[in-house]
C-alpha cells in the first residue's frame, strides 16, 4: 500500500496522502468491475437495497462505518468517480432538476436505496444515530434527498420516526466545526419543504413555527454565552463556551483525576450530554431520553474497556464444559451461564462489538461464581491474574453490577439503569419514563456518594488493571 501513496512534505516531515483511487478500487474490485465503470450506480444501489431488505443489523452497521472496503464513503466515492451521467453530476454541484431525479433513474435509485437503509437502521436502533446523523448533515446527504419526491418522502418518514431533534442533535455535540457555516437550523429547515411536497402542508407550517421557536431559545442561549467581539461566529463561538462550560462541570463532578482517567470518548459524551441538557432546557431540543442515553453509553464503556477489553486473549483460549453429574435444578443454572460465555466468546471473536450494558453486568455477576468456575476456568485465570494488583475487583465488580440492578421510583414508575438504556436507544420508547427526573438520579449514581460507580471502575478496576498490563508486559518483553 505504501507504495501507492504520494507524499507531502510539512516542515521537513513526509506524510503520506492516499489517492482516491486507492480507496475507491477494492469497492470496484468486488462488484468485479473496472475502475470508473459506470455500472457502479447500478451494483452499488442493489448491494444497499439488499442489506436494507435483508433485515440484518449488524451488515447494515458494517456498512455505515466498520466495514474497511464496503462502507459509506468508500461506496459513495466509486459511485461519483464512476459516474458520467448529467444527472448525478449536476446533483453534486447543486444543479440538480428535481422533477427529473427521480426513482427511474439510476440516481434516483441510488438515493433511495440509502434512504430507505437509513429507514431501516433508525426503525431497529438508535445506537447508530450519531453515525445516520453525520451522513445526513455533514456528508450532505439531506441535501440529495430533497432533490427528489421518493427522498422527500424519506425525510418526512425519518421525521415522523425521530422528531425534529435528529436533525438538529449532531450539531450541537461531538468536536466537529460543521457549526462555523452557519448551518444549525438548515438541515431542519429541509423538513417542512419535504412534507409539502408530501401535501402535508399544515404540518409543515407547524414545523417551520416550531423551529422559529427553537432559534429563539438558541438566542437566549447566545445572550448568556455568546461572543463577545464583533463579526465572531456566534454560533460556534456558543458551542465553544457550552463545551468549556460541560468540561469543567464534569471534572468538578467527578474529580479531575476520574475526568482525565476516562476513555476520550466518555469524556466526549459526558459533554454532549451536558450541553444537549442545557439545550433542552432552553427549548432547542425536546427529547430527554438522548441525555441518559449518553450516559448510559459511559458507564458500558468503561466498564467494557475493565472487564473484557484486556481479557479478549484470555477468552478465546477458554473452554467451557458443563458437570455429568448436575442436578435438574443446577442444570438450569448453568446454561444461565453458559448464554453469558458464549455471549463473551463471540464479542471476543469481533471486539468491534464488545458486550452490551446488560451483558456486562451477567459478567459482573458471574466473576466470582462457584457454578461458573466449575464450568471453566476463564474468571478463576482473570482472579488469579489480578490478585496483587487489584485486590478488590470481585467486590467492587458485585457492587457496581447491584448498583446498575438497583431500582429507582419516580412518581410510580420503576426503573433501572438498563431498564433506562433500554428504553432509550430502541425507537418507540421515548415516552417510556419521566426522562428528566431519572436524569438527576443517574448522575448521582454515577458520581456522587456513596454510589459512586465511575470512580469505583476507575480506581477498583481500571488503574489497577492497567497496572497488572503494564506489569505483564514489561515482564515479557525482558
Amino acid at each position: 500500500m505504501a507504495d501507492n501513496l504520494n507524499q507531502i512534505n510539512i516542515n521537513g516531515v513526509s506524510i503520506p496522502v492516499v489517492k482516491i483511487k486507492d480507496i475507491i478500487a477494492p469497492v470496484y474490485s468486488y462488484f468485479s468491475l473496472n475502475i470508473g465503470d459506470e455500472q457502479i450506480i447500478d451494483k452499488a444501489s442493489e448491494y444497499v437495497e439488499g442489506l436494507a431488505s435483508s433485515g440484518n443489523l449488524e451488515q447494515m452497521r458494517s456498512f455505515l462505518w466498520i466495514d474497511p472496503v464496503l462502507n459509506v464513503y468508500t461506496v459513495e466515492s466509486a459511485v461519483i468517480y464512476g459516474s458520467k451521467q448529467m444527472e448525478l453530476l449536476e446533483a453534486i454541484t447543486g444543479k440538480e432538476d428535481s422533477d427529473r431525479v427521480e426513482l427511474s433513474t439510476p440516481y434516483g435509485r441510488w438515493i433511495a436505496a440509502r434512504g430507505r437503509l437509513i429507514l431501516k437502521i433508525l426503525e431497529l436502533t438508535k445506537e447508530e444515530d450519531a453515525v445516520i446523523q453525520h451522513w445526513l448533515n455533514y456528508r450532505d446527504f439531506i441535501l440529495e434527498l430533497s432533490s427528489t419526491q421518493t427522498g422527500c418522502k424519506i425525510i418526512s418518514e425519518i421525521y415522523d420516526l425521530r422528531g425534529l431533534d435528529f436533525f438538529l442533535f449532531h450539531y450541537v455535540g461531538g468536536e466537529t466545526t460543521a457549526i462555523k457555516d452557519k448551518s444549525l437550523f438548515e438541515n431542519a429547515k429541509k423538513i417542512p419543504i419535504a412534507l409539502r411536497r408530501m401535501a402535508r402542508t399544515e404540518e409543515a407550517a407547524q414545523v417551520e413555527k416550531d423551529i422559529e421557536n427553537r432559534i429563539k431559545g438558541f438566542t437566549k442561549i447566545s445572550n448568556q454565552f455568546g461572543p463577545i467581539k464583533q463579526n465572531q461566529n456566534k454560533a460556534n463561538l456558543v458551542l465553544e463556551k457550552l463545551r468549556l462550560e460541560a468540561e469543567g462541570f464534569w471534572n468538578d463532578y467527578l474529580s479531575t483525576d476520574v475526568w482525565k482517567a476516562l476513555h476520550s470518548d466518555s469524556r466526549t459524551e459526558l459533554i454532549d450530554a451536558f450541553v444537549s441538557e442545557i439545550f433542552l432546557k432552553n427549548g432547542v431540543l425536546h427529547g430527554w431520553s438522548i441525555v441518559i442515553l449518553s450516559l448510559c453509553k459511559v458507564i458500558k464503556r468503561e466498564m467494557s474497556i475493565s472487564l473484557f477489553s484486556p481479557w479478549v486473549n484470555i477468552i478465546r483460549k477458554s473452554s467451557f464444559t458443563e458437570p455429568l453429574d448436575a442436578t435438574p435444578s443446577k442444570i438450569k443454572k448453568i446454561k444461565t451461564r453458559k448464554i453469558t460465555y458464549e455471549m463473551l466468546k463471540r464479542c471476543a471473536a469481533d471486539p468491534t462489538h464488545p458486550p452490551t450494558l446488560g451483558q456486562l453486568i451477567f459478567i459482573a455477576k458471574f466473576w466470582d461464581d462457584p457454578i461458573m468456575d466449575e464450568c471453566t476456568d476463564l474468571f478463576k485465570n482473570i482472579r488469579k491474574k489480578l490478585k496483587k494488583d487489584c485486590p478488590n475487583s470481585t467486590r467492587a465488580i458485585k457492587n457496581i453490577a447491584a448498583l446498575l440492578e438497583e431500582k429507582h421510583s419516580v412518581k410510580g414508575e420503576s426503573a433501572s439503569v438498563v431498564d433506562l438504556r433500554n428504553s432509550a436507544a430502541h425507537p418507540g420508547r421515548e415516552d417510556a419514563f419521566n426522562w428528566a427526573e431519572y436524569l438527576e438520579w443517574l448522575r448521582k449514581l454515577i458520581g456522587k456518594p456513596p454510589k459512586y460507580i465511575l470512580r469505583s471502575i476507575i480506581f477498583d478496576l481500571r488503574l489497577p488493571i492497567d497496572k497488572y498490563l503494564q506489569d505483564n508486559f514489561k515482564k515479557h518483553s525482558k
